[in-house]
């Protein structure tokens, strides 16, 4: 699915995949402290069948984008502030490089990850 502008000027409409704004949404994260990354979804197992969801997913209503968008948070960070610069930057990023309006930028943390102590050799 790809959400559409209509373009103003009368040439015809823009179409930007899912998966354009998935990827600008991925990049938006990178530096955030806290942010382990985007959560892996392929683990949800039906009747022997894997099924593959997004961890990254947009939708147009009423001319806004909605973006949900599945992390894994790191153990010890705030998950309301890391949540906070998460809707922030994707905000800002999507729109920049869109020119869409962001409506929405619902943040879904799915995990957290707990970094493995290394045992220190005597």
């Amino acid at each position: 699915m790809a959400v559409e502008r209509e373009n103003t000027n009368g040439i015809g409409n823009v179409k930007i995949s899912d998966d354009v704004i998935a990827a600008v949404s991925q990049v938006a994260l990178e530096g955030i402290d806290g942010v382990y990354g985007i959560a892996d979804n392929t683990k949800n197992l039906a009747f022997g069948i894997k099924t593959f969801t997004k961890s990254v997913r947009a939708e147009m209503k009423e001319g806004f984008v909605i973006i949900d968008i599945d992390v894994v948070v790191n153990y010890g960070a705030n998950i309301g502030e890391v949540a906070w610069e998460i809707q922030s930057r994707i905000k800002k990023e999507v729109e920049v490089m869109t020119g869409l309006v962001v409506q929405k930028v619902n943040v879904n943390v799915k995990d957290v990850h707990i970094e493995e102590k290394k045992e220190e050799t005597e």
